[in-house]
């Protein structure tokens, strides 16, 4: 359900946001909606007063990585991630996990949600195949990492069967 309300949300929004002041209202709305419910999920900002961004510390990459359980609603330790790739494993405590392909040379490690990879699908499609439901399409993928949650109708891992 979560892909095809994003699908159905990113199409609508396409056809609404027809200004930039349009844009601007929305992103505002969004980004207060996110920082009173998403960011005091965070460990590492719970208990702190954010109304804006500028109340959010500045961090880095080596702060992120350092404290990186702090950073996930799960908290799910950087090492615990390592750990679970190294062994092939796509999630940790149910979590789907990944790292990103590394072209600065160091690669870093994410920690998402079902709902948040079903809802990266519906909003991809929506962008990237907009009439989808009226015309048929043909699409490939070339990924350097072939991550699971790209593709969350078919589960084709080894550790899975």
């Amino acid at each position: 359900m979560h892909a095809a309300s994003a699908f159905l949300r990113t199409r609508w929004l396409a056809v609404q946001l027809k200004t930039p002041e349009d844009v601007r209202r929305w992103q505002d709305r969004r980004l207060a909606d996110w920082l009173a419910t998403a960011v005091p999920q965070v460990g590492a900002y719970a208990g702190r007063p954010v109304a804006r961004l500028k109340d959010l510390p500045v961090i880095d990459k080596a702060i992120l990585t350092g404290s990186f359980a702090a950073y996930n609603r799960p908290g799910i330790t950087a090492a615990e991630v390592r750990a679970a790739i190294d062994a092939g494993e796509e999630r940790v405590r149910g979590c789907p996990i990944g790292q990103s392909t590394g072209t600065s040379g160091n690669r870093g490690y994410y920690v998402i949600s079902d709902a948040e990879r079903f809802v990266w699908l519906g909003t991809i499609l929506a962008k990237a195949l907009p009439d989808v439901l009226r015309q048929r399409h043909r699409v490939a993928l070339a990924l350097p990492v072939a991550p699971f949650w790209f593709n969350p109708f078919m589960d084709l891992s080894p550790s899975r069967k």
